[in-house]
């Protein structure tokens, strides 16, 4: 069991989230650097509704996971439209 806490900021330009439980991580990834954008449920995280979203980057990142997404799909959908705008 995974006891973080994590929090997604998403935005025009970049992506954020925050993991950690007594030390905080802040993690940005530009969007401009967002090659492609996969989707995983488990039956578990269909039952919370939420899944796990990987972004591939180009740069220092080869993929970023960030797991128990809620609202996944609104997720996927938002960030493949900002990622054409590109």
């Amino acid at each position: 069991m995974d006891f973080k806490n994590r929090e997604y900021r998403f935005y025009s330009d970049n992506v954020e989230y925050f993991d950690g439980w007594l030390t905080i991580n802040r993690h940005t990834i530009p969007i401009k650097k967002i090659t492609d954008i996969t989707t995983r449920e488990t039956l578990w995280n269909r039952f919370f509704q939420t899944a796990s979203i990987r972004l591939l980057t180009a740069g220092t990142f080869a993929s970023v996971e960030m797991p128990h997404v809620k609202n996944p799909e609104k997720v996927y959908n938002y960030l493949k439209e900002e990622i054409l705008k590109l």
